[in-house]
């Protein structure tokens, strides 16, 4: 009874992460890569093509092209379809779609350690 009262409020609130627990439909399209591949950049070109008229930014591209896991089961279910969907996850089944996106191995290991020494960087001031 209480877990079932926790999960209403966390549905009403929004605060009901998806996380791998999602409906994926037929006709979504998932942009999967291994994390600072370039994901980002390519969701910005992906969503200036896809919505031309509305300026996409930081504050709009998870509504725009979303990563699930951090969004909430709730907001993916409005969302319009078809849809573009971002992933760091690995291989899995129910991803019919796919757009894989692969940087040079090297290239990732410095992006990397850039933003390790940034974010320790910011830390520190």
């Amino acid at each position: 009874m209480i877990g079932q009262l926790k999960y209403a409020v966390h549905y009403a609130l929004g605060l009901d992460l998806a996380g791998n627990n999602y409906t994926v439909y037929p006709d979504d399209t998932f942009l999967v890569s291994y994390p600072k591949s370039g994901n980002t950049w390519v969701r910005f070109l992906l969503a200036n093509l896809i919505h031309p008229n509305e300026t996409v930014g930081f504050a709009n591209i998870n509504r725009l092209l979303p990563a699930p896991g951090v969004l909430s089961k709730r907001f993916l279910k409005k969302l319009p379809r078809p849809r573009i969907l971002k992933s760091h996850e690995p291989f899995d089944v129910r991803f019919q779609k796919v757009i894989y996106l692969v940087r040079d191995p090297r290239d990732v290991a410095v992006s990397d350690i850039t933003s390790i020494s940034r974010s320790a960087t910011s830390r520190r001031t």
